[in-house]
């Protein structure tokens, strides 16, 4: 287990999706908040409420695996593709931007892309020794994506349970996020679907 770290999560900036998308926003953290739990703490935070620069916000705790922490940053994009039923285009808007910030960062300076959950997330792939270079890092982050997509859509009363609690409350902290998923027993259903994609180790 690596020492204890906090991070934070951008649902969507302002120049993306407009306030008025709020059922948006409460998908893609329900989505990072619900699959969390499952495969290993609650989040510290989860909100919908906006300020600057993001809509929403999920803040993470301690963490260990690479591989279950990029599901859980690629998981906002799959609580939206639950939602619109479309894979969203800004993942691979993101993934691009960080791997041409990674190889030439002076071509994309300004757009801030360690921001984003779709940085976050090729960070931790970056973090396993078996992907190097681009295409690599491409494989396994649709490989991870498609088990964050494929678990969240075996919890999808879940998710719909917490994207409506967050829509009505703003927020959400671990005690209240706990007692919402109890009847759900999402860590029992998500964990047969990570040991399918051979994600669960």
């Amino acid at each position: 287990m690596s020492p204890t770290r906090t991070r934070r999560h951008a649902s969507r900036s302002r120049t993306h999706y407009p306030w008025g998308d709020r059922t948006r926003t409460a998908y893609h953290e329900a989505g990072h908040a619900v699959l969390s739990t499952a495969i290993h703490e609650a989040p510290v935070l989860v909100s919908v409420r906006p300020d600057a620069r993001r809509l929403g916000e999920t803040t993470l705790g301690a963490w260990g695996r690479p591989n279950a922490l990029a599901q859980v940053l690629l998981a906002g994009f799959a609580g939206e593709h639950l939602l619109t039923g479309r894979r969203p285009r800004q993942l691979r808007a993101e993934v691009q931007v960080t791997l041409v910030h990674f190889i030439a960062p002076d071509t994309v300076a300004g757009l801030r892309p360690w921001e984003t959950d779709g940085f976050a997330a090729v960070h931790e792939v970056l973090r396993m020794s078996t992907c190097r270079v681009a295409d690599d890092v491409r494989r396994e982050i649709e490989r991870l994506y498609r088990a964050a997509h494929e678990s969240l859509l075996t919890v999808r009363a879940a998710v719909d349970a917490v994207a409506r609690a967050l829509i009505e409350k703003e927020e959400l902290r671990p005690r209240a996020l706990k007692a919402l998923l109890r009847e759900f027993r999402v860590a029992d259903a998500v964990r047969v679907v990570q040991w399918t994609h051979g994600v669960d180790d």
